[in-house]
């Protein structure tokens, strides 16, 4: 444990990150999947699928939940999957408590106070946090991203479909999908072959522009784009095809709200936080 930590460090300094300000600090462990919005920052236990919130100072988490295969938040709220059911589940941070929602999803996401569910039989739907109920909007879908009011869906066969507004409203914009979607300020970027990453031009046909040639996951924090290389390096997206900045090293996942990027350590499943301010 202490080796892979120093070997993180090293990783760190090898390309004079630490020797900068802000620095990267170690603040908890043992994660398989960090959120964090509206100033709350959640992980969910690689071990034993519990879900902690964390409550602003270095290793101070406490357990708010059992069983999570997923955790989404929007806002001040707070969902989950279960991993037993796939049942969908709200924290009610006021009691405490939390109540189911909804049932048999695949992928929750959510941005901009709105909650999508992709269903086990590859429906859409929409959550109305007032009275509690889902819309079906969509169907034939393989995976959905989301982005302020942006929704899209990767279809069965393989194409784009971005929402209306309205329930089974959609319009292609692409034939083709290459990988994983991730949508950030009014932009879709994909991950590709041969650890590549796209961004969508407009195009229907032949629609996609590489931007990196060397990483193979995406996340977006904020309007910021942020890729993974095949060996952990963390890269920020300055906003050009193949520009980017490394930050940090050794991740195997990227969170973060306005204030803070934070990262899952590949080599221990710690958890660590810099400021973006």
């Amino acid at each position: 444990m202490k080796n892979t930590v120093y070997l993180f460090i090293l990783s760190l300094l090898s390309f004079g990150f630490l020797n900068a300000q802000p620095q990267w600090t170690h603040i908890g462990g043992d994660a398989g999947q960090i959120v964090s919005e509206a100033g709350f920052t959640y992980c969910v236990n690689k071990n034993n699928h519990t879900v902690w919130m964390y409550n602003g100072t270095p290793h101070n988490w406490t357990k708010i939940g059992d069983n999570a295969l997923q955790i989404v938040a929007t806002g001040s709220d707070l969902f989950c999957i279960k991993k037993n059911d796939n049942s969908v589940w709200k924290y009610e941070r006021s009691v405490n408590k939390w109540n189911q929602i909804g049932h048999n999803a695949l992928q929750l996401a959510a941005d901009n106070g709105k909650l999508y569910m992709l269903t086990r039989y590859n429906h859409i739907q929409q959550w109305n946090r007032f009275n509690y109920t889902w819309t079906s909007i969509g169907v034939n879908a393989l995976e959905i991203a989301v982005d302020e009011n942006n929704l899209y869906l990767k279809s069965r066969n393989n194409a784009i479909f971005k929402y209306n507004g309205s329930p089974q409203q959609w319009t292609m914009i692409s034939s083709s999908c290459p990988g994983q979607l991730t949508a950030v300020g009014n932009k879709l970027y994909s991950t590709a072959p041969n650890n590549t990453i796209v961004m969508h031009n407009g195009k229907l046909h032949y629609g996609w522009v590489n931007i990196c040639s060397d990483c193979n996951r995406l996340t977006a924090v904020e309007n910021q784009l942020y890729c993974i290389r095949p060996n952990g390096g963390i890269l920020k997206y300055n906003g050009f095809p193949n520009s980017w900045t490394q930050i940090g090293g050794d991740a195997t996942q990227i969170a973060g709200n306005s204030n803070n990027l934070l990262c899952i350590n590949k080599n221990n499943a710690s958890i660590w936080s810099i400021s973006t301010k």
